[in-house]
């Protein structure tokens, strides 16, 4: 009798995913032995090393055969990791609420499902409770005001004793949730008013008559989709799977979606991981070529500067500040020698933090 070479093919799939598992069982073991050698020498040991991380997923990518992309392999791993630490410690992560905004997205996808995350209400609150130690890391963005005005961070980072630890960058890419599935049902669409506006030509031509209500954050834009079945959130798609809501359509914004930035806070000095950023924040007086004479180090280093901002903060001892990502660790000679060139022609001058670049970034 012929064999049927879809059911071989199953067989291989079964046989397959029964030594995944039996390997992550490995892995997750190696975790627990990896905290239990911490912990005999240290007891307030450090279990998550973003640094560690970081190299584990550029390996992941470098030795990838395929067919998977590299994005999918390091997303995999990257909830391998975070599962297996939640084995030596359940991190809390502080970050910008409520539930099912961008913000806590970025959070899952830096962190993974292994942390217990803490919506709150404001980027100061997220400040406040990594600076208690009530949670161990925030999460807050610093270049999008699409949830909460990410250019405050940099008001918190100049009087802060928290530092930079990462970065997430992330698409912001919107669907249409809501708890009904049935798209002729909506009768009102709630969002930020950034992503209502990113999606204008989707809802003209298929929800003409629909009643569009800016929210103050997509978060409380899903939340009022949950509780209201007439209604229907733009939101990421992830939104749907955490709140248990239906994707009425995806990827409904009418350009290609912008990108935002979100910064990993905490009280942890971060090593090198081979492909850092360095952010700096400074001010200077106005004296003529102040800005050139700062930056020529920088020129003349060969070193890559990132991104350039300023701002003007609320603080008598800041007032108007660059803030400057570099790239290279803190602790690599060339940046080393640039940042103290800079720092010998400013007012003001602070390392706010050396960290892993983003994936992707």
């Amino acid at each position: 009798m012929a064999t049927d070479p879809l059911a071989d093919v199953r067989v291989a799939i079964d046989r397959i995913d029964k030594t995944i598992l039996e390997l992550l069982g490995e892995r997750a073991r190696c975790a627990e032995r990896v905290a239990e050698i911490k912990l005999a020498s240290d007891a307030s040991a450090v279990f998550y090393r973003p640094e560690r991380e970081a190299q584990i997923l550029a390996r992941i990518a470098k030795n990838n055969p395929g067919p998977l992309p590299d994005r999918s392999v390091q997303a995999i791993y990257k909830e391998i990791i975070s599962s297996c630490l939640a084995l030596e410690e359940i991190l809390q992560v502080a970050c910008l609420g409520p539930a099912g905004g961008f913000n806590d997205i970025a959070a899952r996808r830096h962190f993974g499902h292994g942390p217990q995350l803490q919506p709150l209400a404001s980027i100061a609150d997220v400040f406040r409770q990594v600076e208690s130690g009530k949670a161990r890391y925030g999460v807050v963005p610093v270049e999008d005001t699409r949830d909460g005005g990410g250019s405050h961070v940099v008001d918190y980072l100049c009087e802060s004793s928290v530092t930079i630890c990462g970065e997430i960058v992330q698409p912001l890419k919107h669907s249409l949730i809501a708890s009904d599935q049935a798209l002729d049902a909506v009768q009102r669409v709630v969002g930020h008013p950034q992503s209502l506006a990113a999606c204008r030509r989707y809802l003209d031509l298929n929800l003409p008559s629909a009643q569009r209500v800016p929210m103050a954050s997509t978060g409380l834009a899903v939340e009022h989709a949950a509780q209201h079945a007439d209604s229907a959130a733009v939101a990421p798609e992830a939104a749907a799977t955490s709140t248990g809501l239906a994707v009425l359509a995806r990827d409904i914004d009418d350009t290609t979606p912008e990108q935002a930035r979100y910064l990993v806070i905490g009280q942890q000095e971060i090593e090198a991981s081979g492909n850092d950023v360095t952010s700096v924040i400074l001010s200077f007086d106005n004296r003529p070529g102040a800005l050139h004479r700062v930056l020529t180090p920088l020129a003349k280093s060969g070193l890559d500067m990132i991104n350039i901002n300023s701002r003007c903060v609320a603080s008598s001892a800041w007032r108007d500040v660059f803030f400057l990502d570099i790239g290279g660790h803190a602790s690599d000679a060339a940046v080393a020698e640039v940042l103290s060139a800079i720092e010998a022609e400013v007012l003001n001058f602070k390392v706010a933090g050396s960290y892993p670049r983003a994936m992707g970034a």
